[in-house]
């Protein structure tokens, strides 16, 4: 955001440090249902799992926009974009849209294909990303919206270093929780 005007004020500090919080942790779990294997033993996990990504994309989707909107503003949130399916064309889609396409949805659905292959192969090919869960929005408009949670977690940490540089400017310093 360096060549951008930072904003002059930002929202109320404890509402941005909450959305901050919620959303890392929401965009911290989608993370690591986006990035780990299907479990292939047990079903009613593997349903729980994807019922879990739905609640916390819409908990990301909120959060992130909160936060968006007391520190870097939706017009530098229009300018981070990544690769989706919207409206059945291949595009760049702006990360605001997504954010409000995921908040207004109609329907979501999460794709997460078993693993091509027996079990052995699967088993020994543990270092591997297999598959990537892809999910599908259906927008209040009836459009649908199709992307990767990686790359919809990628947007978000490109839009998340301008919120901390902004916050920080103002003096409420966004830090990740050290665990050790």
């Amino acid at each position: 955001m360096a060549e951008k005007e930072k904003p002059s004020q930002i929202g109320d500090h404890a509402v941005i440090r909450n959305a901050y919080d919620n959303a890392l942790t929401a965009g911290a779990r989608l993370d690591s249902f986006a990035t780990a294997r299907r479990r292939l033993s047990d079903i009613h996990i593997a349903v729980r799992q994807e019922i879990v990504a739905r609640d916390d994309l819409i908990l990301f989707a909120i959060h992130t926009r909160r936060l968006i909107e007391n520190t870097v503003g939706r017009q530098h949130a229009n300018t981070v974009k990544f690769r989706a399916a919207y409206d059945r064309k291949i595009c760049d889609i702006a990360f605001w849209r997504a954010i409000n396409v995921i908040i207004h949805h109609r329907t979501i659905s999460i794709i997460r294909p078993l693993a091509k292959g027996d079990l052995e192969e699967v088993l020994a090919s543990s270092g591997e990303r297999l598959q990537t869960p892809t999910c599908v929005v259906q927008s209040d408009n009836g459009k649908l919206l199709g992307f990767w949670i990686e790359q919809l977690i990628d947007a978000f940490e490109d839009v998340l270093e301008a919120v901390v540089d902004v916050c920080a400017d103002h003096r409420l310093f966004l830090e990740p929780d050290d665990p050790c």
